[in-house]
């Protein structure tokens, strides 16, 4: 089924958007659920939210007035991360521009109760220090609760402000169709957008050293 929308309640990118974030959302809470009902690791979730975010749009493809939304992921062996501090690459690109549009982000997850130990803590200071190395304004910590997931900037001390008065916490599904919207993202680590989508993808994860990546373009089908 693919879902569709008749432009009346505003610009056809703007509905696209809208409908991907919440489709995202849904399957996030779906997959933290899991998660914490089966005490499973944060790497695990992280590639297997990767991989239902992609299925969930292959089911069901979003399309709307010209304009649809292509997911692609990639996985590695796990052995790169202690490189690059993330354990997931995010890339966006708008392929609905006669030049399109190349942005990424660098991702850490933590279970909610982990950010508790103090070695856990600086260890993701760690983490954080070195994605902010790749991406000083687009590195971000996702935190795993009982049934969601925040998104906050990557944290620069051990000890983490999830929720703080400067900013609020985005979702998942906010995040990433906010990088579509060209408000989010770092052009400095955006993949290649005139190779496939499987090859940039992966020679993106490569050169960042970072074992999960998704892939979400915005193509026109006209």
């Amino acid at each position: 089924m693919t879902v569709t929308h008749d432009g009346e309640e505003g610009p056809p990118i703007e509905e696209l958007l809208e409908a991907l974030q919440n489709r995202i959302d849904s399957v996030v809470s779906q997959v933290a659920a899991h998660s914490h009902d089966m005490h499973k690791r944060e790497d695990h979730t992280t590639s297997r939210l990767a991989g239902m975010i992609s299925a969930t749009i292959a089911d069901q493809p979003i399309a709307i007035e010209g304009l649809k939304v292509e997911v692609h992921v990639e996985e590695f062996e796990p052995l790169a991360e202690s490189v690059s501090g993330a354990d997931l690459y995010v890339s966006i690109v708008r392929r609905d521009h006669d030049f399109p549009t190349s942005k990424g982000m660098l991702v850490q997850s933590k279970r909610r109760e982990a950010l508790s130990r103090s070695d856990e803590r600086r260890r993701l200071r760690n983490q954080s220090a070195r994605m902010r190395r790749r991406s000083l304004t687009d590195s971000y910590l996702w935190v795993f609760e009982d049934n969601g997931v925040i998104c906050v900037p990557a944290p620069k001390s051990s000890d983490p402000v999830i929720r703080g008065s400067t900013y609020q916490p985005q979702s998942i599904g906010g995040l990433i169709a906010n990088g579509l919207r060209c408000e989010q993202g770092d052009r400095k680590i955006g993949r290649n957008p005139l190779e496939p989508v499987a090859r940039g993808l992966v020679n993106a994860m490569a050169s960042l050293g970072v074992p999960n990546g998704v892939a979400l373009d915005v193509t026109s089908t006209k």
